[in-house]
């Protein structure tokens, strides 16, 4: 059985799919396809948040302000701290706010996803350091090899 949900109107409780309230005839609002996932949003703040990808997942067409201004690094700033934000929201806020008050709960299998691509970015950014950053580094303190200009 479906979980109830509350009417926006008269507050008494109705099925999530009723798209008006039979006591008080109070429009309510469409249940989206799928859930937002939280945690989904801040990877996505996180990894690709300068092209405002995170508020096109949630449906916001803010979206394109972060495309317009992606190059000034603006974007990716104000990303990182809603990415932030998103891991800080309760479940039940962010369900609010995002899913029309329907409950959701992040499965195992996306919590473990997640956790999966950011094991993958810092062994990535690892290997960036120890085969890119390192060798420079030594190169120009143990030989004295310097670029004239």
């Amino acid at each position: 059985m479906a979980e109830m949900v509350y009417c926006r109107g008269c507050g008494k409780e109705l099925h999530p799919s009723a798209p008006i309230c039979p006591n008080c005839g109070a429009p309510q609002p469409i249940k989206m396809y799928g859930y937002k996932n939280r945690f989904i949003a801040a990877a996505l703040a996180f990894l690709v948040g300068g092209m405002g990808i995170h508020r096109f997942y949630l449906g916001q067409w803010r979206g394109l302000w972060y495309l317009l201004f992606c190059w000034t690094g603006i974007p990716s700033f104000i990303a990182f701290i809603e990415g932030i934000v998103f891991l800080m929201t309760n479940q039940y806020s962010w369900d609010h706010r995002y899913n029309n008050d329907i409950s959701s709960h992040p499965g195992g299998l996306t919590v473990a996803l997640l956790i999966l691509a950011a094991l993958l970015g810092l062994t990535a950014f690892i290997s960036l350091i120890s085969h890119v950053l390192l060798p420079t580094i030594h190169e120009y303190v143990y030989t004295g090899v310097q670029t004239h200009i």
